[in-house]
């Protein structure tokens, strides 16, 4: 995900928010999942929910390429941050 937009500017998310996100995603799909092969539910209602599905895995997805991206950001300012930090002996 690349963050929710308020008048053009990124919101970044933090790392812990992206996976309680996605740990709260997991759980909606197997909920749907479990509503899909219900017998009680209509081919309508089941296609909504596959289509459901689909979105909250594509979110899943990007939410994981944007803590991939946070996690690499903060490995190269944490290696720049020493860098410039004088040696100790």
């Amino acid at each position: 995900m690349q963050g929710k937009h308020k008048r053009g500017v990124q919101r970044v998310i933090p790392i812990s928010s992206a996976n309680r996100k996605i740990d709260r995603l997991e759980k909606d799909i197997a909920k749907k999942e479990s509503r899909v092969i219900s017998d009680s539910s209509t081919a309508d209602e089941r296609l909504k929910l596959l289509r459901e599905i689909q979105d909250y895995k594509e979110e899943i997805g990007q939410l994981k390429t944007e803590i991939t991206e946070h996690e690499r950001s903060r490995a190269v300012s944490e290696n720049k941050l020493s860098l410039l930090q004088p040696p100790t002996f």
